[in-house]
């Protein structure tokens, strides 16, 4: 049976300059982008897609956590966002847990969490 992976990210979208949000924060992006909307400055966690979805936003909480005066004031204007994308076995039932701790810590940034599940191209 095929494993679940999951991936996350954390962005900060809206009328923004990427290049002060980078300074303020002290962390470069991995990506900045358009969508046709918002400009969006993205960091992704860098833990592998075998890890676990909770695994995935503590390391970005780790990052995130010495900047939230900085991050709650960017919240007045713009949306964050923890983004996680989780793929399964098509047969396979998946709940999403998140621990309360990390569920309380971004909302203590004041961040969104969007969490998107796919089946497995089993064919891939």
């Amino acid at each position: 049976m095929s494993r679940v992976r999951s991936w996350a990210i954390f962005t900060i979208r809206g009328s923004i300059v990427p290049e002060l949000i980078t300074r303020d924060l002290g962390i470069e992006p991995d990506r900045v982008y358009d969508d046709g909307r918002d400009r969006i400055w993205q960091i992704n966690s860098t833990l592998g897609a075998t890890e676990t979805t909770e695994d995935h936003f503590h390391e970005l909480l780790l990052r995130l956590l010495p900047k939230r005066i900085t991050l709650r004031k960017l919240a007045e204007d713009h949306r964050l966002e923890f983004y996680c994308f989780l793929e399964k076995p098509q047969e396979m039932s998946l709940p999403i847990t998140l621990s309360p701790r990390i569920l309380l810590l971004c909302g203590f940034l004041h961040a969104h969490i969007d969490v998107e599940v796919k089946d497995l191209d089993e064919e891939a």
